[in-house]
């Protein structure tokens, strides 16, 4: 017989003593979950050294597959069935877990379980799957431990002889998934595995965390988040989702020593940095590389927050959008910054702090500071709207918001000048209306959420209090009676009596929503030791609220002096621009902080009340000698509310029609402001 013939008939009788077991093993045992488990062992044992001996490459080629199962169904089949068994687990998950009489405990009752331990099956299948010999025998491994960590009340993880094996597991896989060519499944089983351990040590078992801390090189490695940035960093999708979720599971473990390692090791840092920057750098720079497309989704992701990824939301009311590179870029920033926000949000302080400052530096300062301080104003203009969009994806009062505010304004006590936040402030008056839209836009979108740092770093360092100036006593009924002839009488081009109310509706909801944004840092007391009635968040049920103005002082070229100087040039504003300047003049007036309303409702000359009131008489000069422009009016206000913008543009003196009626809306929009702050008997009829 030749040596090829040998081969073949040694191979054949291999698997025939294969074929016999397992068709003894479940056919004829099946009632007894000992014997099973021990005919299953065996024959795992025997077929592992047959494959070895014969060559077998593949433990497809055997059963094993079947083998483990059955040694799993087995153990479960044992709990399950088993009263006695389950009083035993109790008392055992109370011993002490690094007891050297643990193995014997969790087995008291358990004959499939003493066996199981007590012949170190587990130890000896991780061995096999480190080998991988047949190829095949790591994902056995692997998924035989999450089967029994998933399936099994008893408490293994506690087992100290155990520990060792789940180390070197996951030392494998972590060598095994850096192999391009890992399997998809192995990978998927691998994800199953780290949840599975997470839920445990999640469950009041956070002390068992220092068991999956090794030593590798001469430093500390985390297993778990070793594995599973491997994961992360899949090409298979399904992989990488689910490692995401592994990711925020093992950043909501509470430890110290993990804490540590992850923040010496700098790879969740670097992974997480490398996310924002890989898909920053695929963005448009300028706005003539960007699609129609493109423009249109950064348009629709920075007009208000969202709910859910943008990706899908947008997606859903353009899918055209996903057939746009330059649009899906644009998606997929915003997806991946909310991401790690979403990520850091979980993270401990230590962990958190750590992975912020390494953003700020590596992103914020070395690639976004340079974009917006370059001379080309291109390329300003989209850093500012890169920015606006961030801040709209960053969650309120997130990591990523924050350490957004902190770079571009800088702290707000610092008696150092910040750079970029004057630049910024400068910016909306700048020459170009594209670049000053922008920051406009920037602007709006911050002090509208209520962020803290912003508003004191923007508004409440730049004031100071007179405290010897009397001032003078203002109710609402003054204020609304100021604002309402802003606009002279027979210009004014809508008198119906509700005209205020969807402006007061407005008004209600975005004045809890402000409150409640800054409640946690903000009282009706002011910030400068103003007078502010009740205590904040409550309606106040008094008749009127005062307001003292003219005790309020403000610096030169801060925001609301830079504001005052665009706004006095109102009537020659395009529309977006008035739109942005209303907007951000109505967010910084409803701040339940009464020194600011004090300072923009008085007449100093960068105060809103102050702008208003020069306007109007400019406006009344301007149009006495024009009888016509009351009928102008009237039709310029049918044409706008019918979107027609070609009989709007062909009115004579168009943008002066413009911005008279967006001025009487304006005032509206304030005195609705006003009303609702002053909870005066109108507001009250209203609420009722």
């Amino acid at each position: 017989m030749s040596f090829f013939e040998k081969s073949i008939f040694k191979v054949g009788n291999a698997l025939r003593s294969a074929t016999t077991a397992a068709t003894e093993l479940f056919q004829g045992s099946a009632q007894d979950p000992l014997v099973e488990l021990k005919d299953a062992w065996k024959c795992i044992r025997d077929t592992v050294v047959d494959a070895e001996q014969n060559g077998v490459t593949d433990v497809s080629e055997t059963a094993l597959p079947r083998f483990y199962d059955t040694l799993a169904t087995s153990l479960i089949r044992e709990e399950q069935g088993d009263g006695e068994g389950e009083r035993e687990r109790q008392r055992s998950a109370a011993v002490s877990r690094s007891s050297s009489e643990a193995v014997d405990q969790v087995a008291v009752g358990d004959p499939c379980m003493e066996y199981f331990l007590k012949r170190n099956v587990l130890q000896t299948t991780v061995k096999y799957g480190v080998k991988d010999r047949p190829s095949g025998l790591l994902l056995q491994a692997t998924r035989l431990v999450v089967t029994l960590l998933k399936e099994l009340k008893q408490p293994l993880l506690h087992l100290a002889p155990i520990h060792k094996s789940l180390q070197d597991l996951l030392t494998k896989l972590n060598e095994s998934l850096s192999n391009p060519n890992c399997s998809q499944e192995l990978q998927m089983e691998a994800t199953k595995l780290i949840v599975a351990i997470c839920t445990i040590l999640k469950n009041s078992n956070e002390h068992l965390i220092p068991i999956f801390i090794v030593k590798r090189d001469g430093h500390d490695a985390y297993l778990l988040l070793d594995v599973t940035l491997q994961l992360y960093m899949s090409q298979v999708r399904d992989v990488s989702t689910r490692a995401v979720r592994c990711l925020n599971a093992i950043v909501s473990l509470c430890s110290d020593a993990a804490d540590r390692v992850i923040v010496e090791t700098d790879l969740l840092s670097s992974t997480l940095l490398n996310d924002i920057l890989s898909t920053y750098v695929e963005l448009p720079p300028e706005m003539d590389d960007a699609s129609p497309l493109a423009l249109q989704a950064l348009s629709q992701l920075t007009q208000q927050p969202f709910t859910q990824s943008w990706l899908q939301e947008v997606s859903l009311h353009n899918p055209s959008l996903l057939e746009d590179p330059s649009a899906v870029s644009v998606l997929k920033f915003t997806q991946g910054f909310q991401h790690v926000d979403a990520l850091l949000a979980r993270c401990s302080p230590t962990v958190s702090d750590a992975i912020s400052k390494l953003i700020i530096e590596q992103f914020f300062q070395a690639i976004i500071a340079k974009k917006i301080s370059q001379s080309s104003e291109v390329v300003q203009d989209m850093a500012t709207r890169y920015l606006t969009l961030m801040f709209l994806t960053s969650a309120p009062r997130g990591p990523l918001r924050k350490v957004l505010c902190q770079f571009a304004f800088g702290e707000p006590d610092s008696e150092e000048p910040h750079r970029l936040r004057s630049l910024i402030v400068s910016r909306c008056d700048d020459m170009s209306e594209d670049l000053a839209n922008s920051t406009l836009q920037f602007l709006v979108t911050v002090l509208r959420s209520g962020e803290e740092r912003a508003f004191r770093c923007l508004v409440a360092s730049t004031l100071t209090l007179d405290k010897t100036a009397d001032g003078v006593i203002m109710t609402a009924r003054d204020v609304l009676d100021q604002l309402a002839v802003v606009v002279p009488f027979h210009l004014q081009t809508e008198q119906r009596y509700d005209a205020l109310v969807p402006y007061l509706d407005s008004a209600i909801k975005q004045d809890r929503e402000l409150r409640n944004a800054c409640g946690h840092w903000q009282t009706t007391n002011g910030i400068l030791g103003g007078t502010g009635k009740g205590k904040f968040g409550d309606w106040d049920d008094s008749e009127a609220v005062t307001f003292r103005v003219g005790t309020v002082d403000v610096a030169q070229d801060s925001l609301l002096v830079v504001l005052a100087r665009r706004f006095k040039r109102f009537t020659k504003q395009s529309t977006y621009t008035k739109l942005l300047l209303t907007s951000l003049y109505a967010a910084l007036l409803q701040y339940p902080v009464s020194d600011l309303r004090n300072f923009l409702l008085s007449q100093h000359q960068a105060s809103i009340m102050s702008l208003l009131t020069v306007l109007g008489v400019d406006i009344a000069k301007s149009t006495a000698t024009s009888p016509e422009t009351e009928d102008q009016l009237q039709k310029a206000r049918k044409f706008m509310s019918m979107n027609d913008m070609d009989n709007l543009e062909s009115l004579p003196n168009s943008a002066r029609l413009q911005a008279i009626i967006f001025l009487e809306e304006f005032c509206k929009e304030l005195s609705a402001i006003v009303l609702v702050e002053a909870n005066s008997v109108v507001l009250s009829s209203h609420l009722s």
